[in-house]
């Protein structure tokens, strides 16, 4: 009895270095067949690169769109594309801004200023000698922010009473004691425990 061998001619995938076997439909595998469907032709849809549209950015546009990933976030937030990088949330549009007053005048540059005095100063209080961290206005002002004008000063000196505002609490006011020298008597701010020692 001879075996009879049939030979079936199995499809193949008509894509040119295909070496895939599964045949699926029009001539092509499964993965040509899905990218056919998605672009109309049975390869990748090229993607050549592109520099984002802002002017001032040098980065490349993500693919099929025309920014780049640090704009395209910035566009989600509703942040303008042309601030420079690290000056986004600053003034107005920072969620702390309070109509910008500020208790001193040009801030910033206080700031900068106060880094120099206390690297001069060694940290070291220009009045007692103790661990310096602030400065201090020599003639009490808020707006003269100049070298000669500062000098490092720890906490305690920086509060000196000629340096505090003057202003009347409201313990002060009725009992003529503030709310520290009161709770030395025994004051209590409950008013439940302040009628029971009273004995009322």
């Amino acid at each position: 009895m001879c075996d009879i061998v049939f030979k079936m001619e199995t499809k193949k995938c008509s894509v040119e270095g295909c070496d895939n076997k599964k045949y699926q439909a029009k001539g092509l595998c499964h993965n040509h067949y899905q990218l056919n469907q998605r672009n109309g032709k049975p390869q990748y849809k090229a993607h050549s690169p592109q520099k984002c549209k802002v002017e001032t950015c040098d980065n490349l546009a993500t693919p099929f769109r025309d920014l780049c990933h640090f704009h395209q976030v910035r566009k989600l937030n509703g942040v303008p594309l042309d601030i420079p990088k690290g000056k986004a949330f600053m003034g107005e549009r920072n969620p702390n801004w309070k109509g910008g007053i500020a208790e001193y005048p040009n801030h910033s540059l206080m700031k900068q200023i106060r880094k120099e005095i206390l690297k001069e100063a060694n940290n070291v209080c220009h009045f007692c000698g103790k661990y310096a961290n602030q400065i201090h206005h020599k003639d009490l002002s808020k707006d003269n922010h100049a070298k000669e004008n500062l000098v490092a000063s720890c906490h305690k000196c920086n509060h000196l009473p000629e340096h505090k505002k003057i202003y009347t609490s409201k313990y002060r006011k009725h009992y003529g004691l503030a709310l520290f020298e009161l709770r030395k008597i025994g004051f209590s701010c409950d008013p439940l425990k302040e009628r029971l020692r009273i004995g009322l």
